[in-house]
Parts: structure tokens; C-alpha cells; sequence
């Protein structure tokens, strides 16, 4: 890969070629393993000790890429920022402190699609909340983790109050059965925690996807859109706290 050739992911969380880099939680050691084995580059979230045990590693609670060099970062994640800014990403930092009990943890567990944000607006950090004009309101706080992005109009959730938001929308969404994806500490996980493109059309599993009941229905809505699964081990599907592609390059 020629350095030259690696640039920001455009349009957050979809690559349009080979992904370069990622933000994951570092406690994901056999997805980093897998990842690093195909080229791609992990920059690892790190422990937020103000969360609880089961996510205070997860990269969708601690930042929130918006497009091109743009990110948020929570202001208590002083290592992560580091480590984007030494990247050349601008780096925001949220205006209030996230704290540990629900919904003040999820300030920036927002999806963003092309110019549209899908969050809980009262549980998202208002500096956050001010770029962006259009905003599809959900009661669910944990929105990036409820949600796989597929392309920018296709996403698949197992929340049903995030499915009926998107219904009057132009974004096609297929809602799956609950659970069936592990989180320690809690009873399951959610589908955007176990997931993340690393092309235009790969979206890797942090586990095989086989192993969730919805995965035909999975595999068929992402064919609709020329997108492919590929699991990243053998093992059941896990929340990691998403693998999140940021940076991109063209093989030359």
C-alpha cells in the first residue's frame, strides 16, 4: 500500500475502498489479530474508567467519526485523542463529562449516514448535536450500537422504536430478532457493536454471523445492496463496541 494513497474515510462509516484504519476496543485481541493479518491498521480505544466494566473499552461510547477528518471524542479520552490528532484528524471534544449511569454514558452513541444523525437528541452532547440539521429522533440512547450500517440508505437494527423511526424515512431498514449477540455484564448485545465495513462492500463480524438466527435475512438484505459478511473468527457474535473504518487507501 502506498502511504500516499491513504486518506480520510469520506462519508462516515462507509469506506468506498480497502480500509486502512480502524478504531476498536482494545480488549478485542482475536478481532485485532484478524484484522492486522489483512492489513488493516487498529487504533485502540482505551479504558474509560468512569463507564461500566462491559463497555468502558468500546470505541462507539468513547468518539464518534463524522466524515473525512472530523471526529468527536469524549474530553475525558485523552490518549485516543492523541493518537487521532498524531493521524491529522481534527479532534472535538465533547462539552460535558459522560458520566456512568444511563442515558449521561451515551453522549456520543450516535449513527451518522451521509448528512442525517439518528440519535436520542437528549442524551447526546449539544455540541455534537449542533452539526447536524437533520436529525431523525429515537428514544434509544445506545443508537450506534443498535445500528449496522450497510450503505446510506440501509441499515439493520433489532430495536423496534428505531425500526418504526426509520419506516417514515428514505432509509430501508431490517429489523432482526433480539439478542443472540454476547456482552459480558449484560443479558446480549447489539448487531452495530459486532460490525463495521472495512470496503464498500465487506462488512466484517467480530464472530460468524451464522451463528444468529436473523443471518439468512442478514445476508440476503446486504446482497440487496452488494455487500457481503465476513466473519473475522469462528467464534459467536460479540459486542466489541464496533470496528469503526476512518481511513481508507487504493491499493496502487
Amino acid at each position: 500500500m502506498d502511504g500516499s494513497s491513504i486518506k480520510f474515510v469520506e462519508c462516515a462509516n462507509l469506506p468506498t475502498n480497502e480500509v486502512t484504519h480502524v478504531i476498536i476496543s482494545p480488549c478485542a485481541d482475536g478481532i485485532i489479530h484478524s484484522l492486522n493479518s489483512i492489513g488493516v491498521n487498529t487504533i485502540l480505544a482505551e479504558k474509560c474508567i468512569f463507564l461500566t466494566e462491559a463497555e468502558c473499552h468500546h470505541a462507539d461510547m468513547q468518539c464518534v467519526h463524522l466524515g473525512n477528518n472530523e471526529i468527536f471524542v469524549l474530553n475525558e479520552c485523552k490518549k485516543l485523542k492523541r493518537q487521532l490528532e498524531d493521524l491529522k484528524f481534527n479532534v472535538n471534544t465533547t462539552q460535558r463529562s459522560a458520566k456512568r449511569d444511563y442515558p449521561h454514558n451515551v453522549p456520543l452513541n450516535v449513527c451518522i449516514l451521509g448528512d442525517t444523525m439518528i440519535c436520542n437528541p437528549d442524551a447526546v452532547d449539544k455540541a455534537l448535536l449542533k452539526k447536524y440539521s437533520k436529525i431523525i429522533p429515537v428514544k434509544q440512547g445506545y443508537c450506534r450500537c443498535s445500528i449496522a450500517v450497510v450503505s446510506q440508505n440501509a441499515v439493520i437494527t433489532s430495536d423496534e422504536g428505531i425500526y418504526r423511526a426509520l419506516k417514515n424515512s428514505d432509509i430501508d431498514c431490517l429489523k432482526i430478532s433480539v439478542g443472540n449477540i454476547e456482552l459480558p455484564g449484560f443479558d446480549y448485545g447489539f448487531i452495530g457493536g459486532c460490525c463495521g465495513k472495512l470496503s464498500k462492500d465487506i462488512l466484517a463480524f467480530s464472530g460468524k454471523l451464522e451463528s444468529h438466527p436473523s443471518s439468512d435475512n442478514i445476508k440476503t438484505f446486504l446482497r440487496n445492496y452488494n455487500v457481503y459478511s465476513e466473519n473475522l473468527n469462528n467464534e459467536k457474535l460479540i459486542d466489541i463496541g464496533g470496528i469503526l473504518p476512518v481511513m481508507e487507501g487504493k491499493i496502487v
